[in-house]
């Protein structure tokens, strides 16, 4: 019977959405973060 890796599946599915969820935010942060240090190096840059 294959119902075991389903159950494994099942079970794991709300933990890797959790991590998705994580690893989303960390790349709009990152994402935020890189255009405000762009956005700042080109203020200090124009004279």
């Amino acid at each position: 019977m294959h119902s075991e890796p389903d159950m494994e599946f099942t079970k794991a599915s709300p933990q890797f959405t959790q991590t998705w969820g994580g690893v989303k935010r960390l790349i709009t942060i990152g994402a935020i973060g890189v255009i405000i240090v762009l956005g700042l190096m080109a203020l200090t840059l124009t004279p």
